[in-house]
């Protein structure tokens, strides 16, 4: 659809119409992981919003290719592409613009290790997002400070934050929004050591994913489910578990989680062997 319309504007000798479609034909290939046409298809939408003077399409294509460099572990020219659609987005004015940027370059800090730089940015966000009155939004930047606190250890601003991002998903009815925040807070209960509160967090997690149909989502929590069993001292519930997840892992084909998970069933067959 997006290369007819892509043939029509050039017929017609729409180029804003052009730009657009080149920027939608690099989030396809994006979502594909053909990485090297998406910076392409991103990098002419680019240009012809320059040449057009649509700051708006620029600020959005700097954006783009901020999100491809992030995807390829490329964090400096992330940065850099991102910061550019943020300047836009401020003399524009561009509000929402500005808060999806914020949430962006803190994904890339937290990524880098950068957690005060991560919290600044996630926070900025998340002020503009309440500003705007965006649910969702509000939600995912909530959820995003409950990470880096996690990962901080402060255990309880992390449960604080993850509960009012899971109200939101709750009065928007956004049931992926709750499958992840009930996963987010069954990993702070078992960093707590609060393992029967950790299973009834990942159990709902667990049965939302498979109301959805999401084998991710399904695999990840009985891989949590699988820790907590673990930590419990029940290995055979915990190999239960690991085998289920990595099934549907291989199902949706994600290698490093097919090595983790096949690395966590090997131990214990190691300890098993050892104990025999």
């Amino acid at each position: 659809m997006y290369e007819i319309s892509l043939k029509i504007n050039k017929e017609i000798g729409r180029k804003d119409g052009l730009a657009i479609q080149y920027g939608n034909l690099g989030n396809v290939f994006q979502i594909r992981g053909d990485l090297d046409n998406a910076v392409k298809m991103h990098e002419i939408s680019l240009k012809m919003n320059k040449e057009i003077g649509r700051k708006r399409g620029m600020s959005s294509q700097y954006g783009n290719l901020g999100n491809v460099f992030r995807i390829r572990g490329d964090l400096d020219n992330a940065v850099k592409m991102y910061e550019k659609a943020l300047k836009i987005d401020i003399e524009l004015g561009n509000k929402k613009g500005m808060a999806v940027i914020y949430g962006n370059l803190g994904i890339v800090f937290q990524s880098d290790g950068e957690l005060d730089k991560a919290l600044e940015m996630f926070e900025k966000s998340l002020l503009i997002e309440e500003e705007l009155g965006r649910k969702e939004g509000m939600a995912s930047e909530s959820s995003h400070i409950g990470t880096v606190n996690l990962i901080r250890g402060d255990l309880e601003l992390a449960v604080e934050m993850y509960e009012k991002a899971l109200k939101i998903f709750m009065d928007m009815g956004n049931k992926e929004g709750l499958a992840i925040q009930y996963g987010n807070l069954g990993l702070v209960y078992q960093t707590l050591g609060d393992l029967d509160k950790a299973v009834e967090m990942h159990e709902k997690a667990l049965k939302i994913n498979k109301e959805l149909g999401r084998k991710e989502g399904i695999a990840t929590q009985y891989s949590n489910l699988g820790i907590v069993y673990k930590q419990k001292g029940d290995k055979q519930k915990a190999l239960d578990y690991w085998q289920k997840a990595l099934g549907l892992f291989e199902q949706v084909g994600i290698p490093d989680k097919i090595e983790l998970i096949q690395g966590w069933i090997d131990s214990l067959d190691d300890e098993n062997d050892t104990a025999k």
